[in-house]
């Protein structure tokens, strides 16, 4: 009795479970993708107005570069100068004084001590200064110029002038015509035989040589004065 009673049972039990998994609806499929509600006219109202805030905000535009590039665009710099290549790089500590340097002290050439000129000789009979004695005169010289005045005068019967007794010496080359030039030599231009003819500077004062008619002597500095008539 009690095996029917639960056959029996089991049965129903059986029949219950196949009519509700009849009856229930089918299940969703879990990877099906979830479809996005449809937009309302609102939203794309929303939408569009936002687009145009975008567009018009003044916060949205920015000015374009002083250089003139586009926005977006790296300014482009200019390649470094020599002056800034070599120029070292700026620390954070002080670069030292630079000391002036004084120029170097110029060279001054020392001039020579100005010799003073020595004053020129007078020449005799109070004539116009000679430059001093060099060279001494000699007995040939004073004879060449006794030998042209004796012959000039004896031959024409009047004494030769100066000039005309250098120019003769001159003409001949004699060392005369140079001691005549350098004061040495003084021709006294006698117009008469019984004068002195010529004669030696420093015979003046120290005494020398002198040409006359009586041909070439030797006199004291006294002795020529008094000849002179000086």
């Amino acid at each position: 009795m009690r095996t029917v009673l639960l056959i029996a049972a089991l049965g129903l039990g059986v029949g219950c479970a196949k009519r509700t998994a009849k009856n229930a609806p089918p299940a969703r499929d879990e990877g099906a993708k979830a479809q996005p509600p449809a937009a309302s006219v609102k939203d794309k109202k929303d939408t569009t107005a936002d687009e145009t805030n975008l567009l018009t905000d003044l916060r949205f535009h920015k000015e374009a570069p002083a250089d003139g590039s586009s926005i977006g665009q790296r300014p482009s710099v200019a390649p470094a100068t020599q002056d800034e290549r070599s120029a070292p790089a700026a620390s954070g500590q002080p670069s030292p004084p630079v000391p002036d340097v004084a120029p170097p002290p110029r060279a001054v050439s020392r001039q020579p001590n100005p010799v003073p000129a020595r004053p020129p000789a007078i020449a005799p009979d109070g004539g116009a200064p000679v430059r001093a004695a060099k060279i001494a005169v000699t007995t040939a010289d004073m004879l060449e110029v006794w030998v042209f005045i004796e012959h000039r005068s004896g031959a024409s019967g009047t004494m030769p002038t100066q000039s005309e007794i250098h120019q003769a010496l001159t003409k001949g080359s004699s060392p005369a015509a140079d001691r005549v030039k350098d004061g040495t030599l003084a021709l006294t231009g006698a117009t008469v035989r019984e004068s002195v003819w010529a004669y030696e500077t420093r015979a003046r004062t120290d005494g020398g040589l002198v040409a006359s008619q009586k041909g070439v002597e030797t006199l004291s500095a006294a002795e020529l004065k008094t000849r002179l008539g000086k």
